[in-house]
């Protein structure tokens, strides 16, 4: 998490790791009634998001179609002892966003590979995700 709010310029020029609320107009663009509370906004826009086709998933789960463009790769992520864990099995993006009630915690997004689903969730700021 600390990366994604680096002031030394993590992305390229004209880019930058987006904030909750910008995930959050990318889900509403599809669903425009998806929930903002943590848990799973929508039970398909995981798969909307996945790339198609790729070894890298585990498994592709049946709705994966990657409509959006997006191609999301499972990256697993670093748990904060340092281990990597679900390698080819989780995509899981940083937001900006820190959670106001747990400074520990941030807010990211999250699809996996037997699932549509697409997750809202708060970590701890010690684990390793992905900026996208």
């Amino acid at each position: 998490m600390y990366a994604a709010t680096d002031s030394r310029k993590l992305c390229p020029a004209g880019w930058h790791v987006p904030s909750d609320a910008e995930w959050t107009i990318l889900v509403r663009g599809y669903f425009p009634g998806a929930p903002i509370t943590m848990g799973t906004q929508s039970s398909t826009f995981g798969g909307i998001l996945k790339e198609v086709g790729t070894v890298l998933w585990t498994t592709q789960s049946a709705g994966t179609n990657n409509i959006s463009g997006f191609s999301a790769r499972p990256s697993g992520y670093r748990r904060p002892d340092r281990g990597y864990t679900f390698i080819n099995c989780v995509a899981a993006f940083w937001s900006t966003t820190c959670d106001l009630s747990d400074s520990t915690g941030a807010t990211n997004r999250a699809m996996y590979d037997k699932l549509e689903d697409f997750d809202r969730l708060n970590t701890a700021k010690s684990t390793g995700l992905s900026i996208r």
